[in-house]
């Protein structure tokens, strides 16, 4: 981690390559965590036999250029019988089996050391927020997008992969919700909705006075993502190329497809890549979330 800041620094690696090294090592550690918590659980309670988990990285994580101090935006799933149990000596139901798991992982990724903590993890893009159930089924998150899913969801998944636990899984899932991030009509509704949700942005930038934050306010970061993003709703459905994680690709093909201009997709890159470099600087100065 401090390697990665002192190269980007003194100029050895460009931010966006900075960004995806801090991606990398997130995804390891996560990963072993992850197994770690798991082996020690199958100690504990035994296994749910036919079961497994798996994350999907959400946000900057998801998109593969994290910050050094950038929080890990989770969803987990698991697919099993609910009704299922583990074979241990203290067998736990499939449902609070996943949760005290996922308990487990954020605890040992979020605890305060001597050195320190790993990361900060934000749950929060799971299906009803706060409020929901920790570590939704397979069969009840295709359900709730199936029926409720909001247009903003689309927006968040648009960025997500999966990183951690059964790969694969997370994989089948992303797949069968394309249909859902990316329709093939246009949809005049989603445009009303991203509408809404800009101004949104806008509101709460105004009333927080965030004008001068590199990531929050006008011509800042999530500007930037945004236009991106928007744009990969719209037209994501007719064309395959814009269904990918990472900014600048997607810039790229916005312009090879003509939705934007070359000059404006150049204007745009550059000057998200130098707000993002800016913020990988003030973040390693006193190694803070800023």
């Amino acid at each position: 981690h401090f390697r990665i800041g002192v190269h980007l620094l003194e100029g050895l690696i460009t931010p966006r390559e900075a960004a995806s090294h801090y991606a990398q090592l997130a995804e390891a550690v996560l990963t072993t965590v992850f197994d770690l918590v798991h082996q020690n659980f199958a100690v504990k309670y035994g296994r749910i036999l036919g079961s497994d988990c798996a994350i999907l990285a959400m946000g900057s994580l998801g998109a593969g250029q994290l910050n050094s101090r950038s929080d890990l935006d989770m969803i987990l799933i698991f697919d099993a019988d609910v009704n299922a149990q583990s074979d241990g000596a203290k067998p736990l139901s499939c449902r609070l089996y996943f949760s005290r798991l996922t308990q487990a992982l954020i605890t040992a990724l979020t605890a305060p050391t001597a050195h320190g903590r790993l990361y900060e993890v934000d749950m929060r893009l799971r299906p009803y927020g706060q409020s929901g159930i920790l570590v939704p089924s397979f069969a009840a998150i295709e359900e709730y997008y199936q029926d409720q899913g909001r247009d903003w969801e689309r927006y968040a998944f648009v960025k997500a992969r999966p990183v951690a636990g059964n790969i694969e899984q997370g994989k089948t899932f992303l797949s069968w919700l394309k249909p859902f991030i990316y329709r093939r009509h246009l949809d005049y509704g989603a445009l009303e909705s991203l509408r809404e949700m800009k101004g949104l942005i806008d509101t709460q930038v105004e009333n927080k006075q965030h004008y001068h934050d590199l990531k929050l306010g006008p011509g800042g970061i999530r500007e930037v993502e945004f236009i991106t993003q928007a744009l990969q709703l719209i037209w994501g459905g007719r064309h395959p190329e814009l269904q990918t994680p990472e900014i600048d690709l997607n810039l790229n093909a916005l312009a090879s497809l003509k939705f934007l201009p070359e000059g404006e997709v150049r204007q745009l890159l550059n000057a998200y890549e130098f707000l993002r470099n800016s913020e990988h600087a003030m973040q390693a100065e006193n190694d803070r979330q800023t």
